[in-house]
């Protein structure tokens, strides 16, 4: 499996385009997540995403045999937690990876892959997401079901960068996976978080991306 993470800069001209065909067409008015058009190749160059992707190949099928017990444990917690009810199944992984990981702040930012963020115990929203979208496909959910997406969370202290999981079950249901909620949530009740790109796990690229309450917003 050859897979390449983009350089994940989304030019404001380009999110514009995206939008011009939101508002044009009615399918994207429903509460999903939904791919518009892959970033243009200049934006594909090197980065520390690729950095990142080629670590988390390198360990993603050894988990069972990671050099940090912390993993090991991780692992088998994680398989001891595969059901037939997908929610039930997204909720123990949530559970599992906050029992985990606790949330630390980076002064500069850094995508660490789920083994190195298991293995230390702590990490900031991306590592979460993650940890969460490594389980979900250890856990059996195909890739072009799962999505980082990064974009503004808008709170109390006003806009801060943030990145969530986004992840879709066998059945059609969005779910999204973020550390500041503490529960597993359906995408159309995940507010105050304006999406600005996502990456889809199977396909490695950045694609402009909305959700219901965001979709006239960029």
């Amino acid at each position: 499996m050859q897979l390449k993470l983009p350089n994940l800069r989304i030019p404001t001209s380009f999110a514009i385009f995206c939008a011009g065909l939101i508002i044009g067409n009615p399918h994207f008015a429903q509460a999903k997540y939904v791919t518009l058009s892959k970033a243009p190749k200049s934006f594909l160059n090197k980065t520390q995403q690729v950095q990142f992707h080629h670590r988390w190949l390198h360990e993603y099928h050894s988990y069972d045999k990671n050099k940090s017990k912390r993993v090991r444990n991780w692992y088998s917690a994680l398989m001891s937690e595969k059901s037939t009810d997908s929610l039930a199944e997204l909720k123990s992984l949530y559970g599992l990876a906050g029992r985990m990981v606790k949330y630390k702040s980076e002064r500069t930012d850094y995508w660490s892959t789920p083994g190195e963020t298991i293995a230390r115990g702590y990490g900031d929203c991306d590592d979460y997401a993650h940890v969460y979208l490594t389980s979900a496909s250890l856990l059996g959910y195909d890739m072009k079901d799962l999505w980082l997406v990064a974009g503004t969370f808008y709170g109390r202290y006003g806009p801060v960068g943030h990145a969530i999981a986004v992840i879709e079950t066998k059945e059609g249901k969005q779910y999204v996976l973020d550390n500041l909620y503490q529960r597993v949530i359906s995408e159309e009740k995940h507010h105050s978080f304006k999406p600005s790109y996502e990456i889809n796990m199977e396909a490695q690229a950045a694609f402009v991306s909305v959700n219901t309450q965001f979709h006239d917003a960029f």
